[in-house]
């Protein structure tokens, strides 16, 4: 039996005419008479009484009728669920955040988010930065509030370039490309404390503003650059990335989600994210990895600022 037969047998017997019913249906009198047949083998006896003027329904076929409108309306409240859920109507979110998220970004966002998005259940959780990004990676979370930690960007034939990873002594000395003070993200100012801090005087040759520069000013070897780990998706010949031992150094606050996630409610995100954090400011944004884990990233420290790869 299919859903189509019981279509058939509703049509023909609210019209209690088989052409009528055709009429109704779009479709030639006979292949509806062909149907019908064929629902009443398979159900084993008959729903209608063939009379010589019209027809009616048998006993068996008047307890199909409720039965029919019951599956038809089930069948079609099934589509609609699954359409919604497609198109992330409806559904289930689930985030992960950093404590310092909790205070102001989060919050918008989720409200944001709830008011385009009513139907689809979010689920926060607080969770450390290397937890969302196994997290990630695992499909345990669709989406992570964090900051990504950082890596040096070497020349490919640099002596440090073949180095599992570094510690900031090895930077003394080192010429270093890096953003300019006074840049937005305020990336530069916290490069310079870690590095005070470990007592640690790199030479720093040029400045550039976007992370694609500095990582071609490495490639052509002009200096190492300390960047965040989502710049390897630039994937620049002639660049190697070593990650950094440097705890208390990190990029800005970002929005994670898995580069092949196809789940319309984490595009949701991404995209009452952009409208909310990038309204008043202009075109700087990352798309970047965090560490191993094949990420989105867009600054969310305050704005997201506009689209492309480009950051911190």
């Amino acid at each position: 039996m299919e859903l189509r037969h019981l279509r058939y047998f509703l049509a023909v017997a609210e019209e209690r005419s088989f052409s009528r019913a055709a009429e109704r249906l779009g479709i030639a009198q006979p292949p509806l008479s062909q149907q019908i047949r064929r629902l009443e083998r398979d159900l084993g006896f008959p729903v209608f009484e063939r009379l010589p003027k019209g027809i009616r329904l048998t006993p068996a076929g008047e307890a199909l009728v409720s039965a029919a409108r019951s599956v038809l309306q089930a069948a079609d409240e099934a589509r609609k669920t699954a359409e919604s859920a497609h198109l992330g109507v409806t559904g289930r979110l689930v985030i992960g955040f950093i404590n310092s998220a909790a205070y102001s970004i989060l919050p918008r966002l989720l409200r944001a988010y709830s008011d385009a998005h009513a139907r689809i259940k979010v689920d926060a959780q607080e969770m450390a930065i290397a937890d969302q990004i196994d997290a990630l990676a695992e499909g345990r979370i669709h989406a992570g509030i964090l900051r990504p930690p950082v890596v040096v960007a070497v020349p490919a034939g640099h002596v440090l370039a073949s180095r599992e990873e570094l510690a900031l002594a090895d930077l003394q000395g080192e010429p270093l490309v890096s953003y300019p003070r006074g840049h937005p993200a305020g990336f530069r100012e916290r490069i310079d404390a870690v590095l005070r801090n470990a007592g640690v005087t790199p030479r720093f040759l040029q400045e550039a503003t976007h992370v694609h520069t500095l990582c071609g000013l490495v490639a052509g070897a002009v200096g190492i650059s300390i960047v965040p780990a989502g710049a390897r998706v630039l994937a620049l010949d002639g660049v190697t990335f070593v990650p950094l031992d440097a705890q208390d150094l990190y990029a800005e606050v970002c929005l994670a989600w898995s580069r092949i996630a196809s789940e319309p409610q984490v595009q949701g995100l991404v995209t009452v994210a952009r409208t909310i954090f990038c309204a008043s400011e202009g075109s700087r944004s990352v798309t970047n990895e965090a560490s191993n884990v094949a990420t989105g990233l867009e600054n969310v420290h305050g704005k997201i600022k506009g689209r492309g790869t480009r950051g911190p």
